[in-house]
């Protein structure tokens, strides 16, 4: 009689927002993104990664444009405008030499405005263009907004002004975004890597109107992590294994010859997506494996542990886990993409040519603990 302790490793899943860098002197302003993702079997349309950075947009730094207001024109770009390019970008990031594709948009925009010391009241219209005000608050100082856009190439929308001025400073607060991914459960773990840029001025890809940009570009570094599942459950009833030959011992006692062998298989599930490593921990040891122990003393006779995973492979050479032996030395698994539910096994065998001694000893019982160590790279 064995007793099982199966160990086991787990991670889960999310959405994101945004964090930001200090705008660069040379003219390139830029951001950087930290966003996870915990794919799950359990879960296959849940693609959106979660913000791992600063949880408010307002960090500052993003860059600053210098602008003339006037109630008098007829051009949005004169009042307070915001002209996105809102639409998903695709692009490939990579860890190593793994890589995922992913879509990723900016959502919404943060401006402040600084109200000149010479102007009293600085009333605006109502949001035109389909945008949504997620912030807009002011005081006697200053007008801060936020306005969500829809996912498209151009996205416009803008307030008029209700006064005149010249020389507004406008500071670019920062964004939020979506950040997808186009197949969730085929990425690997780690952290994945990429940048993108955007056009910044009148008429470019993010462009806040008539102004002097202090600068030209938006360059976004994106660090996407990625946090598989990994889980094993075995059903009530498999923390003992009996090792028997086929068809029971009653059948071996009729036949009057010893059996080939001995065994037990235990089923599991298995679900993961990530590289893992399985070991023993043996009561009673024997070489590099296990071994079985008398009860009121006696010998020990070894036993051999296997593993069966459909859709698993060895990280050395490459070997499908189709009765692969364990032993106490941790040996490294692969699954081939998204393994969910697998109907796996854990063998149990003592062959023949160790079965002299409990052969010649009747009614003796030989027992240990065999503890098999799940360990996920999560």
């Amino acid at each position: 009689m064995m007793k099982l302790k199966p160990g086991l490793g787990r991670a889960a899943a999310y959405w994101l927002l945004l964090c930001l860098l200090p705008s660069l002197p040379a003219a390139a302003a830029e951001a950087t993104v930290r966003a996870e993702l915990k794919p799950s079997s359990f879960r296959p349309g849940q693609n959106q990664f979660v913000n791992q950075g600063p949880a408010d947009y307002l960090i500052g730094g993003l860059g600053k444009i210098s602008k003339r207001a006037s109630q008098n024109s007829s051009d949005p770009k004169d009042h307070i405008y915001q002209a996105i390019d809102a639409e998903y970008k695709q692009l490939t990031l990579y860890s190593g030499g793994d890589a995922i594709t992913v879509k990723f948009r900016i959502a919404s925009f943060a401006q402040r405005y600084y109200k000149p010391k010479y102007i009293s009241n600085f009333n605006v219209e109502r949001l035109e263009g389909g945008c949504q005000d997620k912030v807009d608050e002011g005081d006697v100082h200053m007008y801060i907004f936020e306005w969500s856009h829809a996912a498209k190439r151009n996205s416009v929308c803008y307030r008029k002004l209700r006064t005149t001025a010249t020389g507004l400073d406008v500071s670019l607060l920062g964004f939020k975004y979506e950040l997808l991914a186009v197949n969730p459960t085929s990425m690997r773990n780690g952290t994945y890597t990429g940048t993108l840029s955007y056009t910044l001025g009148e008429g470019q890809q993010l462009d806040f109107g008539r102004a002097a940009y202090s600068d030209n570009r938006l360059i976004i570094r994106i660090e996407a992590t990625v946090k598989n599942e990994f889980l094993v459950s075995f059903p009530a009833g498999t923390d003992r294994a009996v090792l028997e030959p086929a068809g029971g011992w009653q059948a071996w006692s009729q036949q009057g010859r010893a059996p080939v062998v001995l065994r037990r298989d235990l089923g599991f599930s298995l679900s993961s997506a990530t590289s893992f490593s399985l070991s023993l921990r043996c009561q009673y040891s024997s070489g590099a494996g296990c071994a079985l122990r008398r009860d009121n003393g006696g010998g020990e006779v070894p036993i051999q542990v296997a593993v069966s995973m459909p859709g698993v492979y060895s990280s050395q050479g490459g070997a499908p886990a189709s009765r692969y032996p364990l032993g106490i030395a941790r040996k490294g698994f692969r699954p081939s993409g998204q393994v969910s539910n697998s109907a796996a096994q854990l063998h149990f065998e003592m062959q023949r040519a160790d079965m002299a001694a409990i052969i010649k000893q009747p009614g003796a019982r030989y027992r240990g603990d065999v503890t098999v160590v799940f360990d996920a790279n999560l």
